[in-house]
């Protein structure tokens, strides 16, 4: 299933943005590709990334979910700048959430 949005956050007076979401399924989560796939030209918008996940590894979604995301944000003439992956098994979790605190704004 594929959902439709009905109201779309409108990001157009904003230069700097912050896309995150959760893995579901391997993948990103419908909800955050549907979005994305219908917000216009990110044309002059840097954009960080970070998304969750509870598996033991990234390359069991992680990766993937955020390759998902840039892909869809360069078609749109996004920059994307950082990515990262927010693991909810891994211990250093935590220094992992306060360093995208700490990095992520322009």
């Amino acid at each position: 299933m594929n959902p439709v949005l009905t109201e779309i956050p409108d990001i157009k007076d904003y230069d700097y943005v912050i896309f995150a979401t959760p893995v579901h399924g391997f993948q990103m989560s419908k909800i955050m590709q549907a979005y994305l796939n219908q917000l216009p030209s990110l044309k002059g918008k840097v954009i960080d990334l970070f998304i969750t996940h509870f598996f033991p590894f990234a390359w069991m979604g992680g990766n993937v979910t955020l390759k998902q995301m840039k892909k869809i944000i360069e078609q749109k003439e996004g920059q994307v700048r950082l990515m990262t992956s927010i693991n909810w098994k891994n211990r250093h979790r935590e220094d992992v959430i306060q360093q995208v605190v700490t990095t992520y704004h322009v």
